[in-house]
């Protein structure tokens, strides 16, 4: 490829990626069902968990949710042993000593229990007043070193404002339920921050279709492809965080599949993205 060949073909895709974004912005702008920020209570949107909780509590919740905040959650399912055995090898081998996980969900159904924790301080943060309660609860007859933890604490918070800090950050099936707008919030204000708050970060999410998800790896494309939106706090959308609107440098380290309904395609597995913070290099 000629030089002249690779400056027009560098321009052509500038220009297609300037145009697509603006006039993506004029699109959502004048939409009328997309939620742009405009006041949405996220707290408010999330308190099905809470009724969900109850049920399980009295065990009412359907037979095949048997986790409050969904099947992916469930820490005996036998879909999500090969994550728990990854994510109990990665924080041992990378010496992690606290986490922060946002949003901790529902511990007493959850699938934080089936971790092999190794010494952490753990810190679980969930917008649902009545998931903290229940997380709390739960350690009232129970140690944390029974789960291999050094400590375990639970607090209310809202992601998008800013979060203790930590070794080791995990968002575990969380964006995918929140709008573009929340997440780039989330993002400006907990990661790509300076100095970094966390060292480490593990996006834990459905990952789109491999023919959309393919682009994501190709440094020019990534620009142009954007992640599908979703329109309210509690909707659903797959995640790829390297390209448009997030264009982070993570890095995938590990698919599962864990949904035991018969809906779930393998086509979209869970997937791992981690980022390394590093307050001299930029996202995109």
């Amino acid at each position: 490829m000629g030089l002249w060949t690779l400056v027009v073909s560098s321009a052509v895709v500038a220009f297609l990626s300037w145009a697509g974004y603006h006039i993506r912005s004029v699109i959502v702008d004048n939409c009328d069902h997309c939620d742009t920020g405009g006041g949405q209570d996220p707290q408010k949107a999330f308190e099905s968990y809470a009724e969900r909780a109850e049920q399980w509590k009295e065990g009412r919740l359907e037979d095949w949710d048997k986790a409050v905040s969904g099947p992916a959650s469930k820490a005996e399912a036998e879909e999500l042993q090969p994550f728990l055995k990854w994510f109990g090898s990665f924080l041992a081998e990378r010496n992690i000593s606290s986490v922060v996980d946002v949003s901790s969900g529902h511990w007493p159904s959850g699938w934080q229990r089936g971790v092999g924790w190794s010494g952490q301080d753990y810190l679980g943060v969930d917008i649902t007043p009545k998931m903290i309660e229940d997380n709390a609860a739960f350690f009232q007859d129970k140690t944390p070193q029974e789960y291999g933890l050094r400590s375990a604490t639970f607090q209310v918070g809202d992601m998008m404002k800013e979060l203790p800090p930590a070794d080791l950050l995990v968002t575990k099936d969380t964006i995918i339920h929140i709008p573009n707008w929340a997440i780039l919030k989330f993002l400006e204000t907990n990661v790509n921050v300076c100095p970094p708050r966390f060292k480490e970060v593990l996006f834990i999410h459905d990952r789109p279709p491999y023919w959309k998800f393919r682009w994501g790896g190709v440094p020019l494309v990534r620009h142009i492809v954007r992640n599908w939106d979703c329109p309210r706090f509690s909707d659903f959308h797959e995640i790829d965080l390297r390209v448009a609107p997030y264009h982070l440098d993570v890095a995938n380290v590990f698919e599962f599949n864990s949904s035991t309904r018969a809906d779930r395609v393998m086509d979209n597995p869970k997937l791992v993205q981690y980022l390394k913070t590093d307050c001299g290099a930029k996202s995109g």
